[in-house]
């Protein structure tokens, strides 16, 4: 929702967005995460990957038909969703998730110990 709001778009595209890659990163990188900052950079890595595969990668080749050969403008017209999705999906998922993943860790190990 702050993604939505700092860039200007819809609510409701930055709702489905975050819930969408919090929901994949979950099931897929939950496990991976056992600190939080190791959470910290799946969750970047993450986001990473998601603006490359959507809005760079898939945004432009589904264009109404203009191809562009201005590679670097493009890549400049979307840096500030690059930042929106590093820093407002990628940074906090990954810590809540990373913190979550430390605090199961250190309960499985308090309860293996009979401490």
């Amino acid at each position: 929702m702050l993604q939505s709001l700092a860039l200007g778009t819809p609510i409701t595209h930055g709702l489905t967005v975050g819930g969408l890659f919090g929901l994949a990163f979950g099931v897929f990188f939950a496990r991976r995460a056992t600190s939080a900052g190791a959470g910290l950079i799946w969750g970047l890595a993450t986001a990473l990957l998601a603006w490359l595969v959507l809005p760079a990668g898939l945004r432009p080749l589904f264009a109404a038909g203009v191809r562009s050969m201005a590679a670097l403008s493009d890549a400049r017209e979307q840096f500030p969703l690059l930042v929106g999705y590093l820093i407002c999906l990628g940074m906090p998922v990954g810590l809540v998730l990373g913190i979550r993943g430390s605090l199961r860790s250190a309960a499985t190990d308090f309860r293996s110990t009979g401490r």
